[in-house]
Formats: structure tokens, C-alpha cells, sequence
């Protein structure tokens, strides 16, 4: 999740979006279809989600290059 954070940070189109480095807060809760985690990230008002959706789309291809499956 840093990492993901990190590069969406040096991307030039979120880069100025973004106020400051992925706070990774942990484990959120265990359920039978998977672990939630919970991390934070500020940034400018009104970009939230699209910082949001692109930050998800890059996790969920970081995860599976590491081997990381998903429900």
C-alpha cells in the first residue's frame, strides 16, 4: 500500500492532488471473505474519489503482481 501511495505521488496527473504520503492505519477487520485494511491519504477538496478509484485500481494490480488474491 506504500508503495502504490508512492507512485501515485510521483504520477504527474495525481501528483498535485495529493497533500501527503499513504498513512497505513492496519487491519480493520477479518471476515470470512477477506481482511480489510484501512489506510488514509490527504488530499485536495473535491479529489477524493478520484484519487480514491485510481489508488484502488493500482492496488488491486500491485496485489495481484504479488501474488495476492481477492475474493
Amino acid at each position: 500500500m506504500r508503495d502504490v501511495g508512492r507512485e501515485l505521488r510521483q504520477d504527474a496527473e495525481f501528483a498535485p492532488l495529493i497533500l501527503g504520503d499513504v498513512q497505513i492505519a492496519g487491519i480493520e477487520r477479518w471476515e470470512h471473505v477477506g481482511v480489510f485494511l484501512r489506510c488514509r491519504m490527504k488530499v485536495l477538496p473535491q479529489e477524493q474519489w478520484s484519487v480514491r478509484s485510481e489508488f484502488m485500481r493500482r492496488l488491486k494490480i500491485a496485489f495481484e503482481q504479488r501474488g495476492i488474491q481477492s475474493p
